[in-house]
């Protein structure tokens, strides 16, 4: 007996007694298999049971251990004692810290806070809503401070 859960309407229900009621209904889908997996053929009449279906697969399936190959030396990277080691793909006679300066970084984007306070020259939120609204620079309707 499987266990038994209570449905919020106050019901008792036990999966597993459903489950062995309804294992010879077809699934739904296009897999042509009833809810216990055996295989149907036409008219909903089994053709191999999922016993079968299992030890064939079993029987058939390749074997998960793979044979590496024993014989034979390890390959290795024939070099020179006084070869330098290769660290990167990228050739350090190209390269040279001294070609970067300071004006080929890019400049910053100043924020729209930095840009109102180079606009107006106030850093003040009420200072500088004071002066556009003299200046006429304030856009009509209302507007969060």
């Amino acid at each position: 007996m499987g266990r038994i859960y209570r449905t919020a309407q106050g019901r008792e229900l036990d999966i597993e007694k459903i489950k062995l009621q309804h294992e010879e209904v077809p699934a739904l889908g296009n897999m042509r298999v009833n809810a216990r997996g055996d295989q149907l053929g036409p008219g909903g009449r089994i053709l191999r049971t999922r016993e079968q279906i299992m030890d064939e697969h079993y029987k058939t399936r390749p074997s998960t251990v793979q044979n590496r190959p024993t014989d034979g030396p390890i390959p290795t990277r024939n070099r020179r004692a006084d070869d330098p080691i290769p660290t990167s793909s990228k050739r350090t006679d190209t390269f040279t810290p001294g070609d970067l300066t300071v004006d080929a970084q890019p400049t910053p984007i100043p924020t729209e806070k930095e840009a109102a306070e180079a606009e107006t020259g106030l850093k003040g939120g009420l200072a500088r809503a004071v002066k556009r609204a003299k200046d006429g620079s304030e856009k009509k309707g209302l507007r969060r401070i």
